[in-house]
């Protein structure tokens, strides 16, 4: 399951050219200047002005429409839980703007001067980066983008033409660099063949850890001592305990769970149950309310429960050589983007703030800021 905290941190940019690394422009240049006092967001008008550079402004209007862009994206992978309109939720996105805006506009100028125009390969493979961050293996572009809503697919599309050109830009700077060759795909085949039979065997070794745990729980051993051995027993108070949960909640995060649960009586244990982040033996203490899970229920079954946990080990998967060759590439152009062309650039930007730095915080946080005071 892909972590939906680490999607909150992709923005259309990184997704797009492949390129993005957390490099942020070197403002604090002779030709950059701050003006201004420092406001917060939620306090500038529309047309109002976050960052200029080389006469390219980012109005607040700009900044929400690619804030738009960029949620568009991450719900359409369909397992955003998060509120789109919580402030504190724009709040994230909205830090990282006027970053990538900088960047952007810096490396699309300097592409542009060189004359370089997005080759159709590197087109598809934005849109294929997309996919890959975004999607469900398997399924291309133009199924992805009946996801996205009609008003923001254009918008879309000239991110994607803007990435490709970037993408261009950069490998055509790196030069002999950006060759990747055979013997570079065979190192990283060779280690992750290594890795991929590490994990084999760890993932063998757990198993037979669990079944060992739950033998002892047939013995009759307590299963709080049992539980001692759990590597969440630091979580669950060293003795298992879970904590109480109504059935629809806990199976909405654990699929299947109560299917494992529906047979067992106050005291019993399952099997070892496998999840995504371990191997669960579960025991059910108590079982209150109405059995069948629903948010409509008046009294909703609550299920006390302890668990015992052994993790699972990252399993490995060697990636096709044109995917190692694709992320050797992309590992080369972000670390030559971070390290050496972008601040390089950034030195003959003009990069101005005519509101002064901006606040992102929301205004939930600001109240409460205030009230400590």
């Amino acid at each position: 399951m892909r972590n939906i905290v680490y999607l909150c941190a992709v923005l259309v940019l990184t997704v797009l050219a492949g390129c993005w690394d957390g490099a942020e422009p070197a403002a604090a240049t002779p030709e950059a200047s701050e003006e201004g006092i420092a406001r917060s967001y939620s306090s500038l008008a529309t047309n109002d002005v976050l960052v200029s550079v080389d006469g390219v402004d980012l109005t607040k209007q700009d900044a929400e429409r690619r804030l738009d862009m960029t949620l568009a994206l991450v719900r359409a992978n369909g397992h955003f839980q998060g509120n789109a309109r919580d402030p504190n939720v724009r709040a994230i996105f909205l830090r990282r703007i006027v970053p990538q805006f900088i960047s952007e506009t810096i490396l699309l100028k300097a592409a542009r001067g060189d004359g370089i125009k997005p080759s159709q390969d590197s087109v598809d493979q934005a849109r294929n980066d997309i996919v890959s961050a975004f999607g469900d293996k398997g399924l291309s572009f133009e199924e992805f983008a009946k996801r996205i809503p009609a008003r923001q697919r254009a918008e879309i599309d000239e991110a994607i033409v803007a990435a490709a050109t970037i993408y261009d830009y950069i490998k055509a700077k790196l030069g002999d660099r950006a060759t990747v060759t055979e013997h570079d795909i065979d190192e990283v085949v060779e280690f992750a063949e290594a890795k991929k039979a590490e994990s084999n065997k760890a993932m063998v070794k757990q198993r037979e850890k669990a079944k060992e745990l739950y033998r002892r729980l047939v013995d009759g051993e307590e299963f709080t001592s049992v539980a001692k051995e759990s590597f969440t027993a630091d979580d669950d108070n060293s003795d298992g305990t879970w904590g109480e949960f109504q059935s629809a909640a806990i199976e909405s995060l654990y699929p299947g769970i109560l299917k494992s649960l529906a047979p067992l009586k106050p005291g019993e244990f399952t099997e070892p149950v496998e999840f995504d982040d371990g191997l669960y033996i579960i025991q059910l203490v108590s079982r209150e309310g109405h059995g069948e899970p629903s948010v409509f229920t008046s009294q909703p079954e609550t299920l006390t429960l302890r668990r015992i946990v052994v993790a699972l080990p990252v399993m490995i998967e060697v990636a096709t050589r044109a995917a190692i060759r694709h992320d050797l590439l992309a590992e080369r152009m972000s670390r030559f983007q971070k390290e050496e062309l972008l601040p390089s650039l950034s030195k003959k930007a003009k990069i101005s703030w005519p509101n002064g730095k901006i606040s992102y915080a929301s205004k939930v946080k600001q109240s409460k800021q205030e009230k400590t005071k």
